[in-house]
């Protein structure tokens, strides 16, 4: 258990640097950072212009990169013994030429899909390169064609594919 104040920059400085150590180590718990709030603990992030936000967004698609690589492999053999045609999609990750990391996953045209919930979300174009759109963007237009699992890490799933008139409208 790693306890640091959220103004407290070289505490939490250290305490990112512990955690990404103790990631590397076999059977870690998490990387993920905690904030109180009430009476309960919630996923925590410094703010985006927090010299620190870089460290603790690594650790956090890290940390969520292995819980649902596990989970993946679990479903993918639990769909197999049913003989359930679903695809469980990645959890992906990407680091841009300014060194910022976000997570994506790939929703899939014409077969069931469980998405992990990631940063953004692919979308494969006739033709074209992949539309790539922010997850709460893509979840205000189409949470009619996105169920949640009630999983942890949390998956939806997905069996329709935006329409065309969808798509453009991502694109905006």
């Amino acid at each position: 258990l790693l306890v640091a104040g959220t103004g407290s920059g070289e505490g939490l400085a250290t305490m990112a640097t512990i955690a990404a150590e103790a990631l590397e180590r076999p059977r870690p718990i998490t990387g993920l950072a905690f904030r109180l709030e009430d009476d309960r603990w919630l996923p925590w992030l410094p703010p985006a212009e927090d010299p620190l936000y870089p460290q603790f967004k690594e650790l956090q698609l890290q940390s969520l990169g292995r819980d649902y690589a596990e989970q993946k492999e679990l479903l993918d053999s639990l769909h197999t013994q049913r003989g359930e045609d679903v695809f469980v999609a990645s959890f992906s990750g990407l680091r841009d030429a300014a060194g910022n990391v976000r997570s994506y996953s790939l929703w899939s045209n014409g077969i069931s899909t469980l998405l992990p919930k990631t940063d953004a979300v692919a979308f494969l174009r006739d033709g074209g390169d992949p539309l790539m759109v922010a997850w709460d963007r893509v979840f205000d237009l189409l949470c009619r064609l996105m169920t949640p699992q009630g999983l942890y890490p949390e998956r939806y799933r997905v069996d329709g594919y935006p329409t065309p008139d969808e798509l453009a409208a991502l694109s905006e």
